[in-house]
């Protein structure tokens, strides 16, 4: 009788589980997780019942829920491919991507021909800055399952983090083929589109997108990121402010409890503008702070550190503090780079930039005294920025690739603060002098680049400190990815009046670029 008992029970679990299975597939939710329940209510560690509960949650967005069912099934059996790729499939979705590349190899190694496991893998990779990791990832799970459209796509965008647009553009077009009204898959197209400056339809790829899906963030900022590019700010503007969803900002907005500016009059207010991204963007945007001090009884500008003597006291009405400084007392708050949108600037009404941008008179006399007389056309060279930087790779070059420069009969000195393995035996090889940690903060720099006939600099802040001190700057710039604010097909440039641009005419050829550079420098020692 006892056994006939129990055959009964599995057999009405076995029943309830393919009832379950079948609200499941018909999307019926709330059903199918009634019926895992009364399972789990009978056997507590059925195993089926428990992943399939747990997808239910990751499918719902209860993703805390969701791991504890996925774990609690892998104490059952932990042997299971699928639930490891079930778990780290969620665990992507939690942007807790080291722990979902870990899962993925575990489902990878109890089923060494996952090409799931190998194609979302790929996604993890990429999110974690290992894109070429990703792209073999994807390429193993395309060699198991060719039709992969998820590989298609997750291996065009491991080609845009390299870099490789071309053929970026021709696994998003494959993944396109298999599902053309993918929101992803012509994402990736657009992204690809727009590496490879074809700006207009990567625009029109990204609207496609968001009428998709109106939340896709990535599609929203990078449609910004192109208009401003082309010219077309208030569209531009306003596209970029999704900025604060996407990385590396995500998470990154400062939350107050003072309400937000929006432009509106503020004679009775004290204001709070806070620098938000690198240098080069305070200093950019800088030119702002008269336009806000005008609508506002008190400007309180947050900067870093090392920009903090420069800016102090360059705007009536605007007070400048920096991380670590006791923060006054304010009434509205807004941050610095929604000025633009705020304010609705478009081409024709750029701001000039911020008065009196120049280096404290202390500063030069004291710089002007450690240079010594002047022998020769003196040009501030800078070769690299941030390592660290996304795109460092592209907008820097080796400092030996400036060796043409001294050819040109001028004296050159090196502007920047911080070298790199083997630069310092080169610079002093050349005679090119390098102050290093002389230079105590942009004050210093500023003193430096006043005291300079030209600065030549690859896309950092020094270029943008130059061109808001109005000095001749020779921005050096990369053929792909270049930044939106340098704009496209011009040597000029509408933010500095007195930058000339010098672009690339193909992927890291900065040899082309220095020759250029040099024929001008010779001619403007010449004169």
């Amino acid at each position: 009788m006892k056994a006939v008992m129990v055959q009964d029970t599995a057999q009405s679990i076995a029943a309830l589980l393919q009832q379950g299975v079948a609200y499941h597939r018909q999307g019926q939710l709330p059903a199918a997780e009634q019926v895992y329940r009364q399972i789990l209510a009978a056997q507590p560690n059925h195993f089926d019942a428990l992943q399939l509960l747990g997808m239910i949650a990751h499918a719902t967005g209860d993703l805390a829920i969701a791991e504890e069912l996925f774990r609690k099934s892998l104490t059952a059996n932990f042997k299971q491919p699928a639930v490891w790729y079930n778990l780290a499939n969620l665990l992507f979705t939690a942007q807790r991507f080291a722990d979902s590349i870990a899962a993925y190899d575990r489902a990878l190694r109890l089923r060494p021909t996952y090409a799931e496991a190998f194609g979302n893998r790929s996604a993890a990779l990429t999110a974690s800055g290992r894109p070429d990791e990703a792209l073999m990832s994807a390429n193993r799970a395309l060699a198991l399952k060719p039709d992969y459209i998820e590989a298609h796509s997750n291996r065009s965008a491991a080609l845009v983090a390299l870099k490789r647009f071309d053929e970026a553009l021709a696994s998003a077009e494959r993944a396109l083929a298999l599902a053309p009204n993918n929101a992803e898959n012509i994402y990736n197209r657009g992204r690809a589109l727009m590496g490879l400056n074809r700006l207009n339809e990567a625009v029109d790829d990204f609207t496609r997108v968001s009428g998709l899906d109106p939340h896709h963030v990535r599609a929203h900022f990078n449609e910004g990121v192109a208009r401003l590019t082309m010219g077309d700010m208030p569209r531009g503007w306003n596209k970029y402010e999704w900025r604060w969803l996407n990385e590396p900002l995500i998470g990154r907005k400062p939350q107050f409890t003072q309400p937000e500016w929006n432009g509106e009059n503020a004679s009775d207010k004290r204001l709070f503008v806070y620098g938000e991204q690198g240098l080069g963007d305070v200093l950019q945007f800088f030119r702002y702070l008269p336009l806000v001090s005008a609508r506002a009884a008190h400007v309180i500008a947050l900067v870093p550190t090392s920009l903090k003597s420069l800016l102090s006291g360059r705007v009536p009405g605007v007070e400048v503090v920096s991380p670590g400084d006791p923060l006054p007392p304010f009434d509205v708050q807004c941050a610095l780079l929604s000025l633009p949108r705020i304010f609705q600037t478009s081409l024709a009404t750029l701001p000039a930039q911020a008065p009196d941008m120049a280096a404290p008179n202390a500063h030069v006399a004291s710089w002007e005294a450690r240079l010594g007389p002047k022998t020769a056309t003196r040009v501030g060279v800078v070769w690299a920025g941030n390592a660290n930087h996304p795109n460092d790779r592209f907008r820097s070059m080796d400092v030996k690739r400036l060796a043409p420069l001294l050819d040109c009969g001028c004296q050159l000195f090196s502007l920047q603060k911080d070298l790199r393995h083997g630069e310092q035996r080169w610079l002093d090889k050349q005679g090119v002098r390098h102050f290093g940690p002389e230079i105590g903060d942009f004050a210093d720099t500023a003193a430096l680049i006043s005291l300079m006939d030209v600065v030549i600099s690859v896309d950092t802040s020094v270029a943008h400190l130059s061109g808001a001190m109005g000095k001749q700057a020779w921005v050096l710039l990369p053929f792909i990815d270049a930044d939106w604010r340098w704009m496209l097909d011009r040597d000029d440039s509408p933010w500095y009046p007195t930058v000339r641009l010098f672009r690339q005419s193909a992927t890291e050829d900065w040899d082309g670029v220095i020759a250029r550079v040099a024929q001008e420098l010779s001619k403007r020692v010449t004169l």
